[in-house]
């Protein structure tokens, strides 16, 4: 447990879901009491894992800003030498990517299929035909688990790991007709909508066999700060999608961290929990 003056460190390696806690749109105070450090975005369990690819900078367009940013850091594979310097108070852990993307193998080494990111580059269409595309079983997910937890104890023995239990929301488009009035826009909606059902119950199935997975190897501090009536922000400013939430979940889950590393209160005694961050930053 830390002081109230003192500002906990935090690495991420995860997905949006955690690194939006730590933005003061969604908590506008967070860097009172916690600082991040490092960022590790939408990688796979086995491109963290896994050795240095080569490449040339030119092969990443038309990639700029955050996203070639982002994918250069998992090219250089530098989170984990970054993590064992920084030694940070807190590792928070999300296996969106896992559960959304395949792993492609390159270079005797592993890269994650990010539709928003690799698929977009000169490199990927340069070796996306020759070089083999999958989405690895329990056994390699495992391994990996254990190699990175391995990693954790013999490196950073006091940085507390926190699983972010996060999932995916549905949420459908307004059908503004009906099947007499404009049948054909009517059917292609309904099957839209249909189809958002489906990917989210199974990307849902992949993140508990995940988190289980993890859970079971590294016995983590597990945040859930889902609640059954939040819904999908469709206001939110990366725009609505099935993992960005309503800002209730920012502060809840900041709420839980902070009750942990400044109150010394775990999890399962948070809830109800009296601390409220909100109260606080709307006192300010």
């Amino acid at each position: 447990m830390l002081n109230s003056t003192d500002q906990a460190t935090v690495a991420i390696f995860g997905s949006c879901v955690s690194r939006d806690v730590f933005n003061s749109q969604f908590n506008k105070d967070y860097k009172k009491y916690f600082k991040v450090v490092l960022l590790q975005n939408q990688t796979t369990i086995l491109s963290l894992m896994s050795g240095t690819i080569t490449y040339k900078e030119e092969s990443l367009s038309p990639l700029q800003g955050w996203d070639k940013n982002m994918t250069i850091l998992e090219l250089d594979k530098t989170f984990l030498m970054e993590l064992k310097r920084l030694r940070p108070n807190i590792l928070i852990i999300d296996f969106l990517a896992d559960a959304r993307f395949e792993t492609m193998a390159y270079q005797n080494s592993y890269l994650t299929v990010n539709k928003w990111k690799l698929t977009r580059t000169k490199l990927f269409n340069e070796i996306k035909q020759d070089n083999y595309i999958f989405i690895p079983n329990k056994r390699q997910l495992k391994d990996n688990m254990e190699a990175l937890y391995s990693y954790i104890k013999d490196n950073l023995p006091h940085t507390t790991i926190v699983l972010n239990k996060a999932r995916a929301l549905n949420y459908e488009k307004i059908i503004i007709c009906n099947k007499t009035t404009c049948p054909i826009l009517f059917l292609k909606q309904f099957y839209i909508n249909l189809k958002r059902r489906v990917s989210v119950k199974r990307l849902n199935m992949r993140l508990a066999m995940l988190d289980n997975l993890f859970i079971q190897i590294a016995n983590p501090v597990v945040i859930d700060a889902m609640t059954e009536n939040l819904e999908v922000d469709f206001e939110h400013p990366w725009r609505a999608g099935h993992t960005h939430y309503q800002k209730d979940f920012y502060i809840k889950f900041l709420d839980i961290l902070y009750s942990i590393y400044y109150q010394g209160m775990m999890p399962e005694n948070l809830y109800p929990h009296k601390h409220d961050l909100r109260k606080r930053a709307d006192a300010d």
